[in-house]
């Protein structure tokens, strides 16, 4: 499994606590900022991400209806019938999960000791830990 995290950059301390627990939890992952080197074409670098991701992890927040780059990445991973895992930053946002269709993780979510009563992969447990 492979992580492809999709964010607005206004929501970078976000992405980067997920990040952080990726590393923990020894799960690989796409991150525009680790992954797109300077001078590379960034749409070659996301589609390239993406292909090679298993899933899309969305940080949904207010900055997210601003963004360019989350729409096309989400339609992207739409295409190639990945994995969605909508994380929402704010409670407010309860309603577009809906909307979605997909059910989310927020930062109001469950703690790792739920996440191992449920029989979570240990990476999961450890990801949940880290970010709620």
């Amino acid at each position: 499994m492979k992580l492809f995290i999709s964010y607005s950059h206004q929501d970078k301390a976000t992405a980067a606590a997920i990040t952080k627990s990726c590393v923990t939890a020894g799960m690989p992952y796409f991150q525009d900022e680790k992954d797109v080197m300077w001078g590379d074409s960034i749409s070659a670098a996301v589609a390239r991400g993406l292909s090679d991701s298993t899933h899309l992890l969305v940080i949904v927040s207010p900055a997210t209806v601003k963004s360019w780059w989350v729409p096309f990445e989400i339609g992207r991973a739409v295409e190639r019938h990945m994995t969605i895992l909508p994380y929402l930053t704010h409670p407010s946002l309860e309603l577009q999960r809906h909307a979605l269709g997909l059910r989310a993780r927020s930062t109001r979510g469950r703690s790792a000791d739920a996440a191992r009563r449920h029989k979570q992969p240990r990476w999961r447990a450890a990801f949940v830990a880290g970010v709620g």
